[in-house]
Formats: C-alpha cells, structure tokens, sequence
C-alpha cells in the first residue's frame, strides 16, 4: 500500500489534493478536499509557486508507515524474547549435564 500511494503520480500534488487506497478494491485513488470531489484519475500537476505535498507526506501513507514499524518493533521484541529464552535453556542443560559454562561462571560472579 505505501508503495501504490508512492508511485500513484510521478510529481508532488497540490495541497488541496490527497491521495489514499480504497479498503474495497485496493485501488488508489485521489480527493480534492477544496473541491469536496474524488477520482481515480490522477489530477494535473500543480501550478508553479503553488504548494506542493509529496506522496510521503500523505496521512494515509504515515498512517501504513506507523502500522509497518509497530510491526517490525513487536516482532523485533518477541524474538529478543526468543533469544534470551534459548539462552537460558541452552545455560540450564549445559550446567545439568555437567558440561562446562563459562556464561554461567560469569553470571555467578
């Protein structure tokens, strides 16, 4: 999603447009809040001196960014959860199997 929104047009839009993803068809498409309108066309460039958004700046384009780096951070720490917990059985049959520890010697210190 956060790519269709980043390729729907090629330069930013003026600032009365906004480009999002209809939820039905995944399709994207544009508002013109100034105008109360919406199409799937892609509207013209903006004028020169006119004010200007890049697609990056689009609410629903942060919005998808933020749900993709919550992700990221919950899998992030679930598998330092992972790790740690592998670590900790690893140490605990090492030490009842008698083998040496030389992570458990360092703990115990």
């Amino acid at each position: 999603r956060m790519n269709a929104i980043r390729k729907a047009v090629s330069y930013p839009l003026a600032k009365d447009w906004e480009i999002r993803i209809d939820e039905d068809t995944a399709r994207v498409y544009f508002i013109n809040h100034k105008e109360k309108t919406t199409t799937y066309e892609v509207p013209p460039p903006p004028e020169p001196g006119q004010r200007t958004f890049p697609a990056e700046a689009m609410p629903e384009y942060k919005a998808f960014v933020s749900r993709v780096v919550k992700m990221v951070e919950r899998y992030n720490n679930i598998s330092t959860k992972l790790e740690r917990y592998s670590l900790c059985r690893d140490v605990s049959n090492a030490v009842r199997g008698g083998a040496k520890c030389h992570a458990m010697n360092t703990i115990r210190q």
